[in-house]
Order: C-alpha cells, then sequence, then structure tokens
C-alpha cells in the first residue's frame, strides 16, 4: 500500500497518528474489507471495543468525502487597514462567525459538518474516549471533560459535557460495585437508565442518514454492545429485556416536522421496537413519581439475528405477553392534525357498544390504511394507555403493532 495513492483524507490521518507518536491507525474502508458482508457484519460487532478502547479518534467533520481531505477549505482571514484618531495606524483581521452548535447540541447539525450526518458515524462520537474535529476554519476538541474549540468561541466544562453513553454504563457499573441487582434499583435510577437510552436512537434519526434503511440497527449496534457489557441484560432490536412492559409504551414524535415517521423500505426490526419505523421517537418508560400500575406480563422475548452480529440485524423478533385485550370493528379512521390528538378512531366494541380513542400511529400511512369494517385490538399495557394491534396478514395468532392508544371511551 502505497501512502500517496490513499485518498488525501487517509494521508492526513496517517500524519495526524505520526505526529502524536502514536503507532496504530484504524481506518474503516482499509481495516473492513470492502463489499464483504460476512466481514462488515464480524467488525461492526467490534466497533464498542475498536472505538471505546481507541486513544483518540480523528474526525473529518467538514469533509464530504475521502477524497476532500481533514481541513478541505481553510481560508485565510481577511486584513482591514485602519488609523485612530490620533493619526496611528492599526490592523483588523475579519474571520466568518463560525458555527459551534454540534459541539452543544445533539438534534441540529448543519450541513457544513456532512460526516456527523453519517449513520455508520453516529456511534463513534458515543463510544470513543476523545475526538478531535477537523473544520473548515479550525479545529475543535470533545471528551468527557471538555469540549473547545480552537477559536475560543465556544467552551464546555464538565458537568456539561453530557455523553449518555457514558452515564448509562457509569449508573450500571456503581450498581454492580455496590452488589444491587438491576431488580434492587430505585424507580429512579432504572427511569434515568432507560431514559438515557432513549435519548440515543432519538438522536440517530435527528442527525444521521443512512443509505439503506435496513442499516440502522447495525449502525447502533456498539452502543448496544457497550451497555450490555456493562449490565443492562439482554438486548431486544432497540428495547432492553429488563421492564420490557413498559418501554413498549413508546410513541412516535411528530414535533415540527408534522410527521408521524415511516415505515422503512424493506423489513428493519419486528413492530414492537421503534427501530421499526423512521422517525423521531419518545420515552416508553414510567416517569418517577408516576403512579401507574403495569397490566402487560412478558411470558416470552426473542430476537433473531440475521448475521454474525448478534446485537445487529434482525430476521424477525416476537414477544409473547399476557394482558387484557379489547376487539374494536372500525367505522371510520381520521386525521385532523399531528400530536397526541391528531388521529382519532372510531367503531364498536362487543355487540354494539360505540366506542372512541384518540391515538398516535406509529407511521403516517397508517391510519389511511385502516379501513371501515377492519377489526383493530387494544392491548392494556399501563393504565388508560393501550398499544393498537392488527392481526398479522399471514399468521392469525400473531398481532402486528400500529401505534399507542392514550385516551378511549365507550359510548354506551
Amino acid at each position: 500500500m502505497v501512502l500517496q495513492e490513499l485518498p488525501l483524507t487517509f494521508q492526513h490521518a496517517i500524519a495526524v497518528t505520526r505526529a502524536l507518536g502514536i503507532q496504530y491507525l484504524w481506518i474503516d474502508a482499509i481495516c473492513i474489507i470492502q463489499d464483504d458482508d460476512k466481514d462488515w457484519e464480524v467488525e461492526s460487532g467490534n466497533m464498542a471495543s475498536i472505538y471505546g478502547n481507541s486513544y483518540l479518534t480523528i474526525s473529518a467533520t467538514s469533509s464530504s468525502s475521502p477524497a476532500a481531505g481533514l481541513a478541505p477549505m481553510r481560508a485565510a482571514p481577511r486584513t482591514f487597514e485602519h488609523t485612530d484618531d490620533e493619526g496611528d495606524s492599526f490592523s483588523v483581521f475579519v474571520r466568518p462567525l463560525l458555527e459551534h452548535n454540534f459541539l452543544s447540541s445533539s438534534v441540529f447539525v448543519s450541513d457544513k459538518f456532512p460526516a456527523l450526518r453519517g449513520g455508520w458515524c453516529f456511534q463513534e462520537r458515543y463510544l470513543s474516549p476523545r475526538v478531535v474535529h477537523f473544520l473548515e476554519e479550525e479545529m475543535a476538541w470533545d471528551c468527557g471533560q471538555h469540549r473547545r474549540c480552537q477559536c475560543g468561541g465556544f467552551e464546555w466544562r464538565p458537568h456539561q459535557c453530557k455523553n449518555q453513553l457514558r452515564d448509562i454504563i457509569s449508573k450500571l457499573r456503581v450498581a454492580q460495585q455496590n452488589g444491587l441487582t438491576l431488580d434492587e434499583l430505585s424507580k429512579k435510577e432504572v427511569w434515568a437508565i432507560l431514559a438515557g437510552w432513549d435519548v440515543i436512537p432519538d438522536d440517530y434519526y435527528c442527525r444521521a442518514t443512512l443509505t439503506y434503511d435496513i442499516d440502522i440497527l447495525q449502525a447502533l449496534s456498539g452502543i448496544a454492545t457497550s451497555i450490555q457489557d456493562a449490565g443492562l441484560g439482554r438486548y431486544l432490536a432497540g428495547l432492553w429485556r429488563f421492564r420490557l412492559e413498559d418501554q413498549l409504551m413508546w410513541c412516535a414524535r411528530s414535533d415540527w416536522t408534522h410527521s408521524f415517521g415511516r415505515r422503512p423500505s424493506s423489513y428493519t426490526a419486528p413492530t414492537f421496537s421503534p427501530l421499526s419505523r423512521i422517525g423521531e421517537v419518545s420515552l416508553g418508560i414510567s416517569t418517577p413519581g408516576v403512579t401507574s400500575r403495569i397490566h402487560g406480563k412478558i411470558l416470552r422475548a426473542r430476537c433473531r439475528p440475521k448475521g454474525l452480529n448478534k446485537l445487529g440485524a434482525v430476521k424477525s423478533g416476537h414477544i409473547k405477553l399476557q394482558a387484557p385485550l379489547v376487539s374494536v370493528k372500525v367505522a371510520s379512521s381520521t386525521v385532523t392534525g399531528f400530536g397526541w390528538d391528531g388521529c382519532h378512531i372510531e367503531g364498536f366494541v362487543g355487540p354494539g357498544d360505540k366506542f372512541e380513542m384518540r391515538w398516535i400511529p406509529d407511521a403516517d400511512e397508517i391510519p389511511k390504511s385502516i379501513q371501515p369494517g377492519e377489526q383493530l385490538y387494544l392491548l392494556r399495557i399501563r393504565d388508560d394507555n393501550s398499544l393498537v394491534l392488527i392481526r398479522d396478514p399471514t399468521d392469525r395468532h400473531s398481532f402486528n403493532r400500529l401505534g399507542v392508544c392514550f385516551e378511549q371511551e365507550t359510548v354506551m
């Protein structure tokens, strides 16, 4: 392998590594056999170890391609010569106002930072202990103790440098050191752990872009591996077996997008998982201080891996659970807006009792697909909260999730 024949970004990364006196450098495009699905499955499962145990991650944050280099457009500041009232000359150096939103926000990412929108790059920032960002006009540093830029326009101290993955792992390790099992943790501690995980997929949907929808589980598998290794237990395609009944109540979040999200073009995950759809999600687990009885009981939960990465893509998954079930025959399905009260279903329960409910579908196309006369099912998981289900057309003993019902009323 001839150095000069490598893409410019790779050459720059090698130069930086040598300048730091570091002996080894991992570059995905070189260290993973390209166009080899099996090698990718194996190595994608090792991302937690590779990036989590790295000394430093070099991020070509402003580069749009490997050929662009680490800092593709470093423009010189403009200089203006002036004379003050006393006749003394002085120079003023001017540069554009630099953006630092990617350091402070996980939601909004400018198009100036294309690398941060890459689906495969998403987990590297979570997993890496230190990241140096090469930008058009400067460099920036991100670690557990500081986030700061070269120009001095942005700086965060340790208490501000929140990383959901590090927080989850820290809480789990403290529990282990204190000899506590997951079931012995307080409701507040459980909520903090599961809420921390909930932010990660949501963060992904806000900022990342994958070429193929089916890669979502692979792209998060390194983060899931780190959390599972820290003691959270079995991972189920975006959810965790621990307190799974509560987690099932996740729902689509429309917010300013005026969209409930969409179903992917091909299968990604079972419908009980928030990763079975493309779009932002809201937390399912009950918040501390809110008394809400759990009516559902998980009898069995399983996901079948699609390949060699056990926490990556899945070929199927199912949950067998016990909970009160109500059958509803649909009279009409309407969409009047976006949010918790934007979708309505009217129908009948039993021999003729009229039924009305407000619900949040998992995807935009779902309410339009529900036809009059169709049979839906409400599975009561918590007080006043139910999953909206429909029978699987290929297996009459199974159901697919359509959304979540938060308000329902039977009119006699």
